[in-house]
């Protein structure tokens, strides 16, 4: 009996049974308090530590510690009580058992929790972009790796052989290993991805005649949404296959145009395209020129190769300046009666007396 029961039931005359019940009420009520006051005051120290010796603490780790502290203690606080209930029987064994149970799932979700945490702190300082879908992909992985683990170590605590485990576990894993060939295969083209990060959320990329934005990466496909509103859903066994451009992916965007002019042009004329493209771009804030050069005598037209960089990814940008150059080029050559070549052919018929067309 406590020392706060036993003046008690010097006073009060009270059963045994009743102060045996009182006993463990006060052992429970006691040891909760004790426990709750412990971790608070250790929880307090270390953060009033940190502050002085300004030492970062991990805030998240701490109360994952404190609640995992905090619910072991509660749950030894509880056997502790009930040991000295006036109980017998088979309750004592239940109560035990099912407390170890409590305390291995409880031990179990905090290693999962730290080494979730441990893994978010690694991802976010290798690459802070790739960070969320990464620990999407390894979260499952890894708590599955953990709970088997967690199991395997208690029923060899509760004295199940590993021997009769991987038995029964080598029977099932010739079926479930056929049965998981697909979602294997998914499984590892998504670490694929996000391994190579050939693309990332919100990027423009061109999957073989679709120019698509990056909508969200799952586990079995990804997700695009057309320039068109259109959304298309493709595997990831499919982009891997194929050839993607990532348009987002280009510091400095370099555009090639071919600009046809009649033979016709007189060859003065010929001589100032490269000059006039050269200063139609150069008016146009966002793109660099680079070269104009005549290039190819084509079947019907002299054909001139010019070439001007945008320094910028955005794509819809480098649509808006290509469309300007455009405008400018043809307001150019039109003030300079400059005409566009298109395909033409010319016919000659030559008249012949000695031919009769009956």
């Amino acid at each position: 009996m406590s020392l706060f029961l036993s003046p008690l039931v010097s006073i009060i005359p009270i059963s045994s049974s009743t102060a045996d019940v009182l006993e463990a009420l006060s052992r429970w009520i006691m040891g909760c308090g004790g426990v709750w006051a412990v971790a608070t005051l250790l929880r307090n120290s270390i953060l009033n530590a940190a502050r002085r010796t300004r030492i970062a603490i991990d805030r998240l780790i701490l109360g994952i510690l404190f609640n995992a502290f905090i619910l072991i203690g509660y749950l030894t606080m509880s056997v502790w009580a009930w040991d000295a209930a006036p109980t017998q029987g088979s309750g004592d064994l239940v109560l035990h058992q099912v407390s170890s149970v409590l305390v291995s799932v409880v031990v179990v979700r905090l290693v999962n929790n730290l080494c979730l945490r441990f893994l978010e702190q690694v991802l976010s300082r290798a690459d802070s972009n790739s960070s969320p879908e990464m620990l999407l992909a390894f979260a499952p992985m890894i708590r599955a790796l953990i709970w088997v683990f967690g199991i395997l170590l208690y029923l060899q605590y509760r004295g199940v052989g590993f021997t009769t485990i991987f038995a029964a576990l080598a029977g099932a894993g010739i079926g479930l290993g056929f049965a998981l060939q697909g979602p294997a295969r998914d499984f590892t083209n998504y670490l694929t991805i996000l391994l190579d990060k050939p693309f990332s959320v919100g990027q423009l990329i061109k999957y073989n005649s679709i120019v698509a934005r990056v909508e969200k990466v799952g586990v079995r496909s990804t997700q695009l949404r057309s320039m068109d509103g259109e959304r298309v859903v493709v595997s990831h066994e499919d982009l891997l296959d194929a050839t993607l451009h990532n348009l987002a992916d280009i510091p400095r965007r370099r555009l090639l145009h071919r600009i046809s002019v009649t033979y016709q042009t007189p060859v003065d004329i010929l001589e100032e395209i490269p000059e006039l493209t050269y200063e139609v771009i150069s008016s146009i804030d966002g793109a660099e020129f680079g070269r104009c050069h005549l290039m190819l005598f084509a079947d019907s037209a002299l054909e001139f190769e010019l070439v001007f960089y945008i320094p910028n990814n955005d794509y819809s940008f480098a649509l808006d300046i290509q469309h300007r150059v455009n405008i400018e080029i043809v307001r150019a050559f039109s003030e300079k009666g400059i005409e566009f070549a298109y395909p033409t052919q010319k016919v000659y018929i030559e008249n012949n007396e000695d031919i009769e067309i009956e």
